[in-house]
């Protein structure tokens, strides 16, 4: 099991945030607290991730006040270490994840949405192209899928990617982008009591059809 930053918070008797910049090169915190807190991560054999560490070192600028990730392709382990490399809050656009505020588009009811479509047009055997299953979304998407699958309403066959001008569910990428700035802004300095959970929004959908679907032809 990964040690996390909140072990070593709670191991030197500390919040995360000083753990995060006792760990950091040139975090200002006083020499005591930082030789406290690195004891208490060797200890505790903390290794810090270094993909998260890419993330907001690399391509981040220092003189920042939060950080608003965009669909993000780190895994869960993976954002979680986040906290190892900055104390700024962070949003997440177009991802949910346990412990963070996010702005996400409900796809789930997304694709519950355009099945219900077809299934009104008549169609009851339906091929659905998904995405990488790394990906949050198509993962979202999936199990929207299997809900509606399982229901008895369609059958669904697994097709791989296509692209051509299909009805879709799409995300309100612009609107998304302004949202997860204003609970950002909202945020307190501070990090988050233990278990209490940052805010989270959810992004209305709306279905688009297009040439790719039409009423079942039963001559």
């Amino acid at each position: 099991m990964q040690v996390t930053i909140r072990d070593v918070a709670k191991a030197s008797g500390v919040s995360p945030s000083t753990v995060s910049r006792a760990l950091a090169p040139g975090g200002a915190v006083s020499p005591v607290t930082r030789e406290r807190v690195r004891a208490a991560a060797d200890r505790l054999g903390h290794q810090p991730n270094q993909a998260a560490r890419g993330l907001i070192t690399g391509r981040t600028a220092p003189q920042v006040d939060g950080i608003v990730l965009c669909s993000p392709q780190l895994s869960g382990e993976e954002l979680g270490s986040l906290g190892d490399f900055t104390d700024k809050p962070i949003v997440l656009l177009h991802r949910k994840e346990p412990g963070f505020g996010c702005v996400a588009a409900d796809l789930v009811e997304g694709m519950t949405d355009a099945l219900t479509h077809l299934h009104a047009l008549g169609h009851r055997r339906i091929a659905y192209a998904g995405g990488p299953r790394g990906s949050w979304a198509a993962r979202e998407r999936a199990a929207g899928v299997e809900a509606v699958a399982a229901s008895g309403l369609v059958e669904i066959v697994q097709v791989g990617c296509v692209a051509p001008p299909l009805t879709t569910v799409p995300v309100p990428k612009a609107h998304g982008a302004r949202a997860a700035v204003d609970p950002l802004c909202r945020m307190p300095a501070t990090p988050a009591a233990e278990g209490e959970q940052p805010p989270q929004r959810v992004l209305l959908v709306h279905l688009v059809v297009r040439g790719s679907t039409a009423a079942l032809d039963r001559r």
